[in-house]
């Protein structure tokens, strides 16, 4: 079974520096997936706000966010820890690499979304597959896809998508997203096989084009 099987990550976003300035190469403040808006505000409820926060920042070098997942099984007491990071090139191609417990990645490009083992090999994933519709409709974040495929329901820390699509809804019951001072704290996913799939995510930084989806510690 692909440890990559079914997967999701938020999009990293927020006010950052401009790559190439002075403080381009350290962190950054806090990254935001979600638009902060004033308490009250109609924004606070309104899905197509929410969903238009999940754009990347713009930039001539490649937007890097450290994460770690914990996957909690039905029949395991403890979860299973990973870690990794998530790449965007300039271009909009994705990247996510596995460093911890193994190497592994995901490679979204606009050829295909892709599964690459520790040695290198590549298996191509089924577009329409109901996990590749959540890597491509909330990591890319196509608009559309989301108001079109997920209901979305803005919470008092955040929002819940649950898929309207059968494909969708055959593979996961819901995604919940957490934001806490402007910026997402965590994803979880709720798979239909009642496992769950944690995710927490650092700062966004900037690094150079030629370390897309190449961790720092990749030989």
């Amino acid at each position: 079974m692909l440890s990559l099987a079914v997967l999701l990550v938020a999009v990293p976003l927020a006010a950052v520096p401009t790559p190439g300035s002075p403080s381009s190469s350290e962190p950054t403040e806090p990254a935001s997936d979600v638009a902060t808006a004033p308490s009250g505000t109609d924004t606070d409820k309104d899905p197509s706000a929410l969903l238009a926060a999940l754009a990347w920042p713009p930039g001539d070098q490649v937007a890097r966010v450290a994460f770690t997942e914990e996957r909690q099984f039905p029949f395991r007491r403890f979860p299973k820890r990973f870690s990794g990071t998530l790449d965007r090139s300039p271009s909009g191609e994705l990247i996510l690499s596995y460093t911890q417990p193994v190497r592994e990645r995901l490679l979204l490009l606009p050829e295909g979304i892709y599964f690459e083992n520790a040695d290198g090999q590549r298996r191509e994933l089924p577009a329409e597959a109901g996990y590749v519709r959540v890597l491509r409709d909330l990591i890319g974040g196509d608009q559309q896809a989301l108001q079109r495929d997920w209901q979305i329901e803005p919470k008092t820390d955040g929002f819940t998508l649950t898929p309207k699509a059968p494909a969708l809804d055959g593979s996961l019951k819901r995604v919940e997203v957490t934001v806490a001072d402007g910026r997402v704290r965590g994803v979880q996913v709720f798979l239909s096989d009642g496992v769950v799939r944690r995710y927490t995510f650092d700062q966004l930084t900037w690094v150079p084009p030629a370390q897309f989806g190449r961790p720092a510690d990749t030989p």
